[in-house]
């Protein structure tokens, strides 16, 4: 397994390796099943390599599931469906790790990983792709109490308007451009792909009510009109 493993890497497009690699997890799931392969110990070998094909790529358990309620979505090359020729050692890669389907959690994982591998970067397509789909696809779908508990330790990352990622809480979202030319701040702005309802739940300022509190914040009030002692107005009245 280690040598075809090797040459899939060297050679991902070559369908010739990777129907090797599957033929031989087939045998190796056989195997486990009837207690000749000690799972533990396969997995001590493996260590944290990706080791399942998918695609044209090799994935590790932790990235599959069988699950896969989202139709034609991809979110390559992070989360991925086990490919049916896959399925006949479906036990066998539940031992290993493979679930049955994803959690919530997953997702926002995966936009954490894009944050922490791009940071401060422009996202290539495929990045850029991925995170739209889980924004517009998945998290989109969630209850707005579900999407509102993704602030603190859980801040999702968002793409800017120039293709990067920042916290939630570091972006603004553009419902007043008007302002703009007004606002001496240097603003970040949520890409216009994601809907002002879903940024604000997930913890975006919209321009506006920024732009207000700084506006309000600014004012320097001062009393006017008369301020004689209340006691002495009245008993000039009275008099």
């Amino acid at each position: 397994l280690m040598l075809a493993l090797d040459f899939r890497r060297q050679h991902a497009a070559d369908t010739c390796i990777g129907k090797m690699v599957v033929d031989i997890l087939q045998a190796l799931g056989k195997h486990e099943q009837d207690g000749s392969l000690p799972i533990d110990k396969f997995l001590d070998r493996i260590g944290d390599r990706p080791w399942i094909p998918v695609e044209h790529y090799l994935v590790k358990p932790c990235q599959l599931a069988f699950d896969w309620p989202w139709m034609l979505l991809k979110f390559t090359p992070y989360l991925f469906q086990v490919p049916d020729e896959l399925h006949t050692i479906k036990p066998f890669l539940q031992r290993c790790g493979v679930r049955e389907k994803f959690g919530k959690r997953d997702f926002v994982d995966v936009l954490r990983l894009i944050f922490e591998e791009f940071q401060s970067k422009r996202l290539p397509e495929n990045a850029l792709n991925c995170v739209h789909t889980i924004l517009s696809q998945v998290i989109a779908s969630w209850s707005r109490p579900e999407r509102m508990r993704l602030r603190g330790d859980l801040e999702v990352p968002l793409p800017s308007t120039q293709e990067e990622l920042f916290l939630a809480s570091q972006l603004v979202y553009d419902d007043a451009p008007w302002i703009q030319a007004l606002s001496k701040q240097k603003t970040v702005y949520v890409h216009e792909r994601i809907s002002r309802l879903l940024a604000v739940d997930l913890g975006v300022r919209p321009v506006r009510e920024t732009f207000l509190q700084n506006f309000s914040t600014s004012l320097s009030w001062r009393p006017f009109g008369q301020h004689e002692n209340l006691t002495r107005r009245l008993k000039g009245i009275l008099e």
